[in-house]
């Protein structure tokens, strides 16, 4: 009992210290909606109004939380909540930096008063054109080899700044090169356009991005489809890559310089990988302006590729841990909110798994595998055994009387009551 009271002390300290630091330049009534929301979110494990302010309020209805934290979302200042969360975040990077750059979607299938609802492929179902939103994430892989939000940008193609998806995601680039610093930047195949590699090249950024089948590349003097350029590449390192279900063996890989038709001036380093797919006779490619020399160097490349998953992995916890499809509120700007304070709130996980609490939080969670790569479920059960200790306990209600007696308003309404008494 003891160290659990320490331990839940030590985890309240971190969380004020927290919201202390995300409430840096707002007023008094701004900080404590802050704490409120931080507090409720991470306790409910919910972005629901109603399951927030049940978990952060006390003494207080909660028709009239609601309404006053949906009045909140439209009017507080995201940008200097967001650039307070920024430097919390860069507290947890390592000085060699990795971006993983992905978009995913928030469905609202049943949805029709939303503001900006439009259409997206809904990605975990067949790619279905839903109603529903778009999310564009950069994560950066901490410390901890966690994957934490460095950019996280809701949208609506309904919206009248909208230009592109593209705009939006080279947008969020600038921000985080200028908010983080530089890095090694890593995106899957759906990103491959000569827009962007020109983009990053002009930026001086470092790159790795799958390459799509249908691309033609430049090998000495001759242009070709990269497939068709892949499959006289037979292999050229063996290697083997550790997953959690176990090893996936017989992998191979070798790299080329090559150019892009629309780049003929730029050199990129050309690198397949076989044996992912089932048929290990079926490659995949990647193209990179990182230095690839030896087999290090092309194993580096593979590694920093397959990091691209635990990105995977951050969209579908944000989603399922804290039921983020099924919020509720109306507004644009409202749900742009509750997403800013979701992921300061899986910020915070991240802040805890990189503190002391680690360990004890694991723990708490009871975990039925002995290792994981992606942790955060683990500080999430273990964060909500704790918190049920701290945070704003739930207001007591006391028992009317046994005996009640009615407001005697005058002496006509007092007689009736006597009178009805007697009967």
């Amino acid at each position: 009992m003891k160290n659990d009271n320490t331990n839940s002390g030590k985890c309240e300290e971190e969380f004020l210290e927290f919201s202390r630091r995300m409430a840096d330049g707002f007023g008094k009534s701004d900080s404590r909606f802050i704490t409120q929301m931080l507090a409720g979110i991470s306790k409910s494990e919910s972005v629901l109004l109603s399951d927030i302010a049940r978990n952060s309020i006390k003494n207080v209805g909660v028709k009239k939380s609601i309404e006053r934290f949906s009045r909140k979302l439209c009017s507080f200042d995201s940008k200097v909540f967001e650039k307070n969360r920024i430097e919390l975040t860069k507290e947890l990077l390592p000085k060699d930096k990795l971006y993983i750059v992905d978009d995913s979607e928030i469905v609202k299938p049943c949805a029709k008063k939303m503001e900006g609802l439009g259409y997206v492929a809904d990605g975990s179902d067949g790619h279905k054109v839903k109603r529903g939103f778009f999310l564009n994430e950069i994560v950066a892989i901490d410390k901890n080899k966690q994957p934490v939000s460095v950019s996280s940008r809701l949208y609506s193609a309904q919206e009248k700044e909208f230009e592109s998806a593209n705009t939006i995601t080279q947008k969020a680039i600038k921000q985080v090169i200028q908010n983080t610093g530089s890095g090694a930047f890593v995106f899957d195949r759906g990103f491959d356009d000569v827009k962007l590699h020109s983009f990053l090249i002009n930026n001086r950024q470092k790159y790795v991005i799958r390459a799509k089948s249908t691309r033609n590349i430049i090998t000495g003097d001759m242009e070709m489809n990269i497939h068709e350029f892949a499959k006289l590449l037979k292999g050229k390192y063996a290697f083997s890559i550790n997953f959690q279900q176990g090893v996936k063996a017989h992998l191979k890989a070798s790299f080329k310089q090559v150019y892009l038709p629309k780049m003929p001036d730029t050199i990129l380093n050309f690198v397949v990988v076989y044996g992912f797919s089932k048929d290990e006779s079926e490659p995949f490619y990647l193209l990179t302006n990182l230095p690839v020399n030896d087999k290090q160097s092309c194993l580096n490349i593979v590694g920093a590729y397959l990091t691209r998953w635990k990105i995977e992995e951050y969209f579908k916890f944000k989603k399922q841990a804290y039921k983020f499809e099924s919020i509720r509120v109306r507004t644009l700007a409202a749900l742009k909110g509750l997403n800013l304070f979701l992921t300061a709130a899986i910020t915070f996980l991240a802040i805890l798994g990189n503190s002391c609490l680690q360990k004890t939080l694991v723990l708490l969670a009871q975990p039925l595998q002995p290792k994981v790569t992606f942790m955060y479920y683990r500080l999430f059960a273990g964060l909500a055994v704790l918190l049920r200790k701290i945070f704003l306990s739930p207001p007591k209600i006391k028992p009317k009387p046994k005996s009640f007696i009615p407001k005697q308003r005058d002496f006509y309404h007092y007689l009736r009551y006597v009178k009805n008494q007697a009967i």
